[in-house]
């Protein structure tokens, strides 16, 4: 009899094994095709998005300028998504690692502050960018990542807000080793949302509720990757948040001053960015 039952456990148990391996590889290869498919997608998309902003040089009437500014926004929505989705495949296969290189502090802001100042006209808010005067410009640190957590978190704060203010504010303490702490603070008046449980807001597709995503669009992927990603490079990422008065997120990043003669990479513009 015990041998019986030692023998049906043993078959259950292989059984598992080769259920559990074949869901692996089911998962892989939905990994894998996932990022191939993203990769195609974006060249196409690029192509649209250069030709939309080709168009920008030329003179257009007032109705095609109209049709033209929405099909640009189409565009960078739909590369954001995109994006995000390749992003998040890399994030689960281990892919990605800390990039650092030397940039503009400042530099990065002003690009920041050029893409969504669109979009605060578009939606009459006032936006803001604030840094702190004694920071220094010259830094090294993983700029990429910053970049694409800042988009996420500043066109989740103008999605969210239909009044009042987006503002983004950068403080931090400089270290006499030449370390410096930063912290990159965005606030915003807009809806907001009721306490929730870290685990709970930063799950991967993750939507308030169903209305949420009817009205305002997103795959719900953009907060969880922005936690990863600045943790990946040794950061944090926090928040505060009341409904009907606003959110409150905090990004916090360690860097490295670099002597004036070092020359920073160029800020990349990156309007249509890994958030969704």
């Amino acid at each position: 009899m015990r041998e019986q039952q030692a023998q049906i456990l043993f078959d259950a148990s292989q059984k598992l094994e080769v259920l559990n391996s074949q869901l692996a590889r089911s998962n892989r290869l939905k990994d894998e095709f996932l990022a191939t498919l993203t990769h195609e997608l974006r060249t196409p998309m690029n192509g649209v998005i250069g030709s939309l902003e080709l168009m920008q040089t030329v003179p257009l009437s007032h109705d095609l300028a109209q049709y033209h500014q929405t099909a640009a926004g189409s565009a960078r929505d739909m590369m954001r998504m995109v994006n995000g989705i390749l992003t998040l495949t890399e994030l689960q296969a281990g892919r990605l690692s800390a990039q650092h290189r030397v940039f503009s502090l400042r530099g990065v802001l002003n690009s920041l502050r050029q893409q969504f100042n669109t979009s605060a006209q578009g939606k009459g808010l006032a936006f803001s960018i604030d840094v702190a005067d004694e920071l220094p410009d010259r830094l090294e640190g993983d700029v990429d990542k910053l970049i694409q957590c800042l988009d996420c978190l500043l066109d989740n704060a103008f999605k969210f807000t239909h009044e009042g203010s987006v503002r983004l504010r950068v403080v931090g303490v400089p270290h006499r080793d030449g370390g410096v702490h930063l912290s990159f603070i965005v606030t915003d008046t807009g809806i907001g949302f009721a306490s929730l449980d870290e685990a709970t807001l930063y799950q991967r597709f993750f939507q308030l509720d169903g209305s949420t995503t009817r009205e305002y669009g997103g795959l719900g992927i953009g907060l969880a990757i922005c936690r990863q990603l600045i943790e990946l490079i040794g950061g944090r990422l926090t928040h505060h948040s009341e409904p009907r008065k606003g959110s409150r997120f905090q990004l916090e990043m360690q860097v490295r001053s670099v002597p004036s003669e070092a020359k920073p990479a160029p800020a990349r513009q990156r309007a249509p960015q890994d958030c969704a």
